[in-house]
């Protein structure tokens, strides 16, 4: 964060103090005042781009993607203060981005997984998703469970096979009749 702030401290010294040159300089007719514009220009520009060129931008974007999880900020080589940050508690943006995210994430599958179904004539009264947003931020599905009245075994077979293969997990298929018979109705 230092190279950055070191950086955007130059380039705005290097526009002070051209301008300042600039205003400085007596107007003439005969080309002079465009010359010293255009050395005030350049050097303005070398201001810019001289992290670059000379290789001692290390910026490091990684901490703004990956959320809190700020790393290493500046190289040892390029004689700028080395040093890590490490904030790992979420904060409230991140609660909710991994809350917005696990909706999101359960309400797609649950229309896909509706439309699967009703492409290969099958229906569920119910369907139970459960999603997790792990500390990596790697969406886990635990678990999958689809209710049916249906109680022939081809088609629960069949549903068991389509949703493997098309989720990538086996669903639960939880017989409504049988649900009916626990509770007694």
């Amino acid at each position: 964060m230092d190279v950055i702030r070191d950086w955007a401290l130059a380039v705005c010294f290097t526009a002070v103090g051209g301008a300042v040159f600039s205003i400085l300089t007596p107007r003439s007719g005969n080309g002079m005042d465009r010359l010293i514009r255009f050395v005030c220009s350049l050097f303005f520009l070398s201001a810019v781009i001289s992290p670059f060129v000379t290789g001692s931008a290390d910026f490091d974007f990684g901490w703004i993607i990956s959320g809190s999880n700020i790393t290493e900020m500046t190289s040892a080589d390029t004689g700028f203060y080395t040093g890590t940050a490490s904030i790992k508690e979420d904060t409230p943006l991140d609660q909710g981005i991994r809350e917005q995210t696990k909706t999101a994430v359960e309400s797609d599958l649950r229309a896909r997984i509706v439309d699967l179904l009703q492409y290969n004539g099958l229906n569920a009264e119910k369907i139970e998703i459960i999603v997790n947003i792990n500390e990596d931020d790697s969406i886990l599905i635990t678990r999958l469970a689809l209710y049916t009245s249906s109680s022939r075994i081809a088609d629960i077979k069949k549903l068991k096979e389509m949703l493997k293969k098309e989720v990538g997990i086996e669903p639960e298929v939880i017989l409504q009749d049988e649900i009916m018979v626990q509770d007694g109705k």
